[in-house]
């Protein structure tokens, strides 16, 4: 079950535990909550001709111009869309509206990012509450802190790819904002240039417009 909490949409499965700062806007619209469940729902049992109905005919799926469903090989159940679609889905979705388009939400809910932080390419959010720090990447390496649903910064990100570069495959090197340095495990974080679901009302119907990653 979807709840709102000011311009969020946060989901009561959800274990991270993180909560949003709600604000003055208005409470999303049922007709939205009961649409982003379904969108869970029909991913959790890899539905895919529901995830077409629920598609605009125009969803963008890359910042390269490429629009429609078929690159994303829906009717594959192993395929890494529906993997890419339930994580984006888990961590709630907020209202992201402009004057042209005031009925648009994004997936996940994710927090606006504090600018003294640095470059939003290398940053990322941790989804969860109590995630130990670590001084190496080993569950049972000396834990250093805990981070709770706050924004990190990469260290081991690589400058010259323009790209993030895992040292290694579960485990993170980051730094907290309070210049606390450690490894936390990969599940844990969010990069905020990750894989995103855009949702907007057309002609009085709810659809995805977007699922991409990257700017």
């Amino acid at each position: 079950m979807l709840v709102a909490v000011g311009c969020l949409i946060s989901n009561n499965a959800n274990a991270s535990g993180c909560a949003s700062t709600s604000d003055q806007s208005p409470a999303a619209p049922v007709a939205l909550r009961e649409f982003v469940d379904r969108l869970r729902a029909a991913t959790q049992v890899r539905d895919a001709a529901y995830i077409r109905r629920a598609s605009a005919a125009d969803i963008r799926v890359d910042f390269g111009g490429a629009v429609g469903l078929k690159s994303l090989h829906l009717t594959d159940p192993g395929a890494v869309i529906w993997s890419r679609l339930k994580r984006a889905l888990s961590l709630g979705c907020r209202s992201k509206p402009s004057i042209l388009k005031p009925d648009v939400w994004e997936c996940p809910g994710l927090p606006a990012p504090p600018p003294e932080m640095g470059s939003i390419e290398e940053m990322v959010y941790v989804a969860a509450e109590n995630v130990p720090l670590r001084e190496r990447p080993s569950k049972t390496a000396p834990l250093v802190a805990r981070a709770s649903c706050e924004f990190a910064v990469l260290e081991d990100f690589d400058r010259r790819g323009g790209k993030g570069t895992p040292l290694h495959l579960d485990w993170r090197s980051v730094r907290l904002g309070r210049n606390v340095a450690g490894y936390v495990e990969s599940k844990y974080i969010w990069p905020l240039l990750g894989d995103r679901v855009v949702i907007e009302r057309r002609s009085g119907r709810w659809v995805m417009t977007a699922i991409v990653a990257g700017d």
